[in-house]
């Protein structure tokens, strides 16, 4: 499995890894995104304190 990791400077490398740490590498980007969602329905606008 080929995974792709993005630097902050735009470079993308991709990096052959095993299935079963491709599929936790996955599960934890899937978990980080839902979450970050989350977290941006859940500001408040500092004049509506």
């Amino acid at each position: 499995m080929k995974i792709k990791y993005e630097f902050a400077d735009g470079t993308v490398s991709e990096v052959e890894v095993e299935e079963s740490i491709g599929a936790v590498i996955i599960e934890d980007r899937r978990l980080e995104d839902n979450l970050s969602r989350k977290e941006r329905y859940h500001c408040y606008s500092l004049d509506a304190a």
